[in-house]
């Protein structure tokens, strides 16, 4: 062989052991900082590990965060024999028995595959638990935020089967589902008698049940939203929709005291006052969960108010909307608002074709699901437009990414991704919407709100378009600040028509009584 060519195998050779120690070396490093990781607390104890079929939040209890699948599995399996299956029925002492196979077997079809439907929703549930992804939020355990998410999907996908159906038969349909359902509610009307001689009807109003539950429902959105602007046109936003579709819902009708005292300057500003104070507070507040670790804690009643305590917060950070600031932070802020607002009233209008009363467990079933989900998408929502973190994918996934090959990149050039409660609420709203419109024209027909109400309508619309073609086309200046001087008189305009429909309506229940009847709607 010729010396040339040995002096290439050589150098070819100690080039290989090169870079075989090399990567011996990293590995041994990789593996020294994992364990460095996960044997002393670090600033940052939420970490996404491959061993852990959840958002690990180390120094809490470690085994709640492992994966358990197969156990979950099997155990689901057993319960289904347990209850559904004939041989258990005779087995099991009367005490403990759980079996249900003679009471269904006695049953019609429809009721059996209720209990089919059951089934198979709790199987899905099961599955959402224990395989989807997590999120922005772990507090106080990731599988809250999962089982929230599975029951969106129930949801979502109940609202696609009653879009084909009409709505008689759906009524039948949810009748097999609890006793409540499938029968006339008595719906309890607001704007029958607004006189207000003395304090007696407010005092009334404010221990009714609904107004407490009007205004935790309120703390809730202000600790959501974290705007005190965004909070004040969506309270003012639902009162002058609650006066566009009053001629159609009767719960829309109210008296005026009810809208402005009670509702609009009662339990919402106190509701938001509330809210956006503990806002501040959580704020404010130290989180120094890494001094608080489970392990470090002695006494059993440390670790007591430390598993009290994982129901708080991990952290918590007002959002910074800036809705004036740039013509993106405006239209970001607008495609949260309407969905909000028209999901809203387009739950009313599915309770109201259904027949479903208010204190209905399927209602407030759906509600609470509803709730949730909002609360979840809108942390996601704002991380989407406001932050350039992926969330699902950890600092050591994004550096490994960078040395890919090409075509192993994705095709799109931003790795941001909207956040799947996002995305479900989304689709679950436009559900809603399309089923109240189909519902909508079969009950009343082409029908939109009274003229003087679609006027006002078009007017706020109309000032809000010249708002926002006078500040971000013709005299574009960006700005920090929330508020904008800039043609701010031209919003005040978008407001008049608002005020004049609280004003009329106040005009028509608090003029008169018994009040003027309602205007009709106009008609196609």
């Amino acid at each position: 062989m010729p010396s040339s060519t040995k002096k290439i195998n050589k150098r070819t050779t100690s080039r290989r052991r090169k870079q075989i120690a090399s990567s011996s070396l990293n590995n041994d490093n990789n593996n020294n900082t994992r364990q460095t990781i996960l044997s002393s607390p670090s600033p940052m104890l939420v970490q996404n590990t491959t061993a852990s079929a959840f958002k690990v939040e180390l120094g809490f209890f470690n085994t709640l965060y492992e994966p358990r699948t197969i156990t979950v599995l099997a155990i689901f399996l057993f319960l289904i024999n347990l209850i559904y299956l004939p041989y258990f029925s005779s087995f099991l002492p009367s005490i403990i028995n759980i079996n249900i196979y003679n009471k269904i077997s006695k049953q019609t079809l429809p009721e059996q595959l209720v209990h089919g439907c059951f089934l198979a929703i709790t199987a899905f549930m099961v599955y959402g638990c224990t395989q989807f992804r997590d999120s922005v939020m772990i507090r106080p355990h990731p599988i809250v935020w999962r089982f929230v998410h599975a029951g969106g999907i129930i949801y979502f996908c109940s609202l696609l089967i009653l879009i084909p159906i009409e709505i008689p038969i759906a009524r039948k349909v949810i009748s097999f589902i609890h006793p409540t359902l499938g029968t006339i509610p008595n719906m309890q009307t607001y704007g029958e008698d607004c006189r207000l001689q003395s304090v007696s009807p407010l005092l009334h109003a404010l221990y009714d049940e609904f107004m407490l539950a009007h205004l935790f429902g309120w703390i809730v959105k202000a600790l959501i939203v974290r705007d005190w602007y965004i909070l004040f046109l969506l309270g003012l936003g639902f009162e002058v929709l609650e006066i566009t579709f009053q001629h159609q819902l009767k719960n829309f009708n109210e008296c005026w005291w009810d809208h402005l005292i009670l509702d609009l300057f009662g339990a919402n500003m106190v509701g938001i006052v509330i809210g956006m104070q503990l806002v501040k507070f959580l704020k404010s507040r130290e989180y120094d969960w890494v001094g608080n670790t489970i392990s470090k804690l002695k006494t059993s009643k440390k670790k007591l108010i430390r598993v009290m305590f994982q129901l708080t917060p991990y952290t918590y950070e007002t959002f910074d909307w800036k809705m004036f600031s740039s013509p993106r932070h405006f239209c970001i802020i607008l495609i949260m608002i309407i969905p909000f607002l028209t999901s809203e009233v387009c739950f009313f209008y599915i309770k109201h074709h259904l027949w479903i009363s208010t204190t209905s467990p399927i209602y407030l079933t759906c509600l609470a699901i509803r709730s949730a989900l909002s609360a979840h998408a809108i942390r996601e929502w704002y991380e989407y437009n406001f932050t350039n973190n992926n969330n699902d994918d950890d600092n050591s996934n994004n550096n490994n990414n960078n040395n890919q090959d090409d075509l192993e990149k994705p095709l799109s050039s931003s790795n941001r991704r909207l956040g799947q409660n996002s995305w479900l609420c989304l689709a679950v709203t436009s559900a809603e919407f399309i089923l109240t419109l189909k519902w909508n024209y079969i009950e009343f027909g082409l029908m939109f709100p009274p003229l003087y109400i679609c006027v006002s309508w078009l007017l706020t619309f109309f000032c809000i378009i010249c708002w926002f073609m006078m500040r971000y086309l013709f005299d574009p200046v960006e700005v920090d600040t929330n508020i904008v001087n800039q043609y701010i008189w031209i919003l005040g305009l978008a407001l008049l028509p608002m005020i004049y429909l609280l004003i009329s309506d106040t005009y028509r229940t608090g003029f008169f009584h018994p009040p003027l009847d309602i205007p009709n709607g106009v008609s196609f």
